[in-house]
């Protein structure tokens, strides 16, 4: 007699659910992206309510990263860091499905690149590091000013990954 599978070794929630996603998609299609991103993040922080563990995770962690400030700002940082999953998730669900010359128009700057310019010059090279949030093709579109200042075999590599016609 067979065994049962062994349980799936990845965490989940409730709101985890094909029909929510189905939901979310349709509703996100239908909105121009400035509203869609405003109800997004509005719905993000009101979610946060109803995900307590996840939240308690974030403040957590938050604790850490900006240790020593007080209880109002982690507070208002873990707000917006639901806010900004909501309109990342809106995005998500509505950016990846075009072409990837059309996402260029999304990622023209980066907070911070300039961080990365000098590490790059450096000479020592660079390890980036993300989360897993989006396609390669979206991770392309976001790093094709540095792809194209700083040519390398692991950069090479992304421009192998690129969409038909690559980038613009």
């Amino acid at each position: 007699m067979a065994s049962e599978p062994a349980a799936p070794d990845w965490y989940s929630h409730g709101l985890n659910r094909v029909a929510y996603y189905r939901l979310a998609s349709a509703a996100a299609a239908a909105l121009p992206r400035a509203a869609r991103l405003r109800i997004a993040r509005a719905l993000g922080r009101l979610l946060a309510r109803a995900l307590p563990a996840e939240r308690r995770a974030v403040r957590s962690n938050l604790g850490r990263v900006l240790a020593g400030s007080g209880p109002a700002l982690i507070e208002a940082q873990v707000a917006e860091t639901f806010a900004n999953f909501g309109a990342f998730f809106a995005d998500l669900l509505t950016l990846n499905r075009r072409p990837g010359a059309d996402l260029r128009a999304f990622v023209a700057s980066a907070d911070g690149e300039h961080h990365l310019d000098a590490a790059l010059v450096s000479g020592r090279g660079v390890v980036l590091l993300t989360a897993h949030l989006a396609g390669l093709t979206t991770v392309v579109a976001a790093l094709e000013r540095v792809i194209r200042a700083h040519p390398t075999q692991w950069f090479n590599f992304f421009d192998a990954w690129s969409p038909p016609g690559g980038h613009p």
